[in-house]
């Protein structure tokens, strides 16, 4: 059995995991983030389920990555009008058709936990399942992307895949709300990926501009390295600050409320968690790309990390719900303030 009585750690203490573990391959930090989104859930609803406590052991003690399934070929960021659907069968258990993509580590994942409405683009009729990658009826494919060639991403078809009952961990109707309890965590948890990708790239170009001479001096002295390696350390610093203070809030609510934090708190901080990963996301092609072009050839070879954090800079503006999206979902959030402002 999988003892999931453990303290709760945290935000906090996952955002300085991340930092360190960046610090040594940004590609496998990502992956291990998109198992993170796999266990959460299962953790949330395992209801002391022997098969949901199998695979949630499983999980957290690396025996297998995990994925989770919402994203659609024709559905992109909107994660609420899925294709996908779910026909509940007399015996408890569902059917499942439709397809999904772009998963972070799927096609090497013995478990993923998937969505699916009960009726086409109804995401009221939402429910949320554990899947065993195993069974019949679920084909996987890879998506190569090439930024991230050692990630796994997936394309996963179900052609009449049966879900038994133990392994629904929301049925219809509690899917979307499940969704939601993971989207404020899965986009702080995008920012502190992008910050970490930062911290790499400027640890790198620091180090770069305080040993490399050119004119017979280091390049760190001349104003056009030295004022933007300041420049990128104050808006890395500073946005790492503010996301810091956010996971200590969050983590302080988790306890406080027992993992049940109130609707209209929970509402006002997607709102912060869309704006920290729209930031975040920014900074991080900015400053990725401009410490890698400050060390000149050595950034764009591959005896640093300077190639990684460049490429897997470029894809944070999309994971997790695109720039757009998170924009939308801010408008909407002003909207929401004038309307309590003027009640």
């Amino acid at each position: 059995m999988c003892d999931v009585h453990y303290d709760y750690w945290g935000l906090a203490a996952d955002f300085l995991r991340h930092l360190a573990l960046d610090f040594f391959d940004p590609q496998f930090a990502m992956g291990g983030g998109g198992t993170v989104l796999a266990v959460n859930p299962i953790y949330e609803h395992h209801e002391d389920v022997p098969v949901r406590l199998e695979a949630l052991k499983e999980l957290v003690t690396g025996k297998t990555p995990g994925a989770i399934l919402i994203t659609e070929p024709q559905r992109g960021s909107d994660a609420v009008h899925q294709l996908t659907t779910c026909d509940e069968q007399d015996d408890g258990s569902f059917i499942l058709n439709g397809v999904k993509i772009y998963n972070t580590n799927a096609p090497k994942s013995k478990w993923l936990v998937a969505y699916a409405t009960a009726e086409k683009n109804n995401g009221n009729t939402m429910a949320q399942f554990l899947i065993d990658s195993n069974w019949d009826g679920i084909h996987m494919e890879r998506v190569n992307i090439p930024w991230i060639p050692k990630l796994h991403l997936g394309k996963e078809t179900f052609t009449n895949l049966k879900v038994p009952k133990d392994y629904v961990l929301g049925g219809v109707g509690k899917g979307r709300e499940h969704l939601f309890e993971g989207l404020v965590p899965e986009r702080i948890a995008i920012a502190i990926m992008g910050l970490s990708q930062c911290w790499g790239a400027l640890t790198h170009a620091i180090i770069y501009a305080n040993n490399r001479k050119q004119f017979d001096q280091m390049i760190l002295r001349f104003q056009g390295v030295g004022f933007l390696l300041a420049d990128l350390w104050a808006r890395t610093t500073n946005v790492t600050l503010g996301l810091l203070k956010f996971c200590e809030s969050f983590d302080e609510k988790y306890i406080k409320f027992n993992g049940e934090i109130p609707k209209n708190i929970s509402q006002a901080m997607v709102a912060s968690a869309s704006q920290f990963k729209y930031h975040a996301a920014k900074l991080t092609k900015k400053v990725c790309y401009e410490c890698a072009n400050n060390m000149g050839g050595a950034g764009l070879c591959d005896n640093t990390l300077m190639h990684d954090y460049l490429n897997i800079s470029r894809i944070q503006e999309i994971v997790g719900g695109s720039r757009q999206i998170q924009q939308y979902i801010m408008s909407m959030s002003l909207r929401q303030l004038y309307k309590m402002s003027v009640s």
